[in-house]
């Protein structure tokens, strides 16, 4: 792991913690360790059903995702959702994880995963990881680093024509509106559909595009309709 010095003076404010596992047990002692250590009194959910908006999109958060006993399946599905809600400004962090291999890597970089702790990391060595994050450095393996680089190239090589195709007409009317800088709402309101039917479209988009919030999601599209002039 890479090695930084810093401390909490460092934190010109800390976010919000959130701890996602079905374990509840584990969960609890995890969150006396983040209240003794960081002074803070983390929520926690034991599933995150997919397309609720559970996270406040404009509050900064670190969300804690428990791996244990849970597929890569399982891992993605709560990514995906978390993704979809989170606010740009948060920090995203794996911990119990028990395995170690490519699929690993994929969700690293697909995710913006900041931390990944192993099953058997002491409170320690979590504490020194979470303190990291929060000064804006990366918690992970050098190994894991260059799989992640091997997974960006490879993911800058897919086809931008195969997903735009994945796109329903609705969807890619809802693109517009975004790389025009519309907010959630003012789509809501030019399209006539509730807030929840526009983030329920915008969580499609975002798993149909590989990306994992707004900003990208305009980026990809800009180019999209430049090179293949949607009307």
């Amino acid at each position: 792991m890479n090695t930084y010095s810093c401390s909490i003076a460092n934190y010109q404010s800390l976010p919000e913690f959130l701890i996602v596992s079905a374990h509840l047990n584990p969960s609890k002692s995890l969150m006396m360790q983040l209240n003794m250590e960081f002074s803070v009194t983390p929520q926690w959910y034991d599933h995150l059903p997919q397309g609720m908006a559970i996270l406040p999109l404009t509050k900064p958060c670190f969300i804690l995702v428990d791996c244990h006993g849970l597929t890569p399946e399982a891992i993605q599905d709560n990514l995906d959702t978390i993704t979809a809600h989170a606010s740009e400004q948060s920090f995203i962090a794996l911990y119990n994880v028990d395995f170690s291999n490519n699929r690993l890597a994929t969700m690293t970089f697909r995710y913006k995963i900041r931390g990944i702790f192993y099953l058997d990391d002491p409170p320690e060595t979590i504490n020194k990881g979470i303190r990291l994050i929060l000064a804006d450095h990366l918690w992970l393996p050098r190994q894991l680093l260059s799989a992640c680089i091997r997974a960006n190239r490879n993911d800058d090589t897919e086809h931008d024509s195969h997903r735009g195709e994945l796109l329903s007409n609705r969807e890619i009317e809802i693109l517009k509106h975004l790389t025009a800088g519309s907010s959630n709402q003012e789509i809501a309101d030019t399209m006539q559909i509730s807030m929840n039917t526009v983030r329920n479209h915008l969580y499609k988009i975002y798993k149909k595009l590989n990306v994992t919030n707004r900003l990208h999601a305009s980026r990809w599209a800009n180019d999209f309709f430049r090179h293949y002039q949607f009307s």
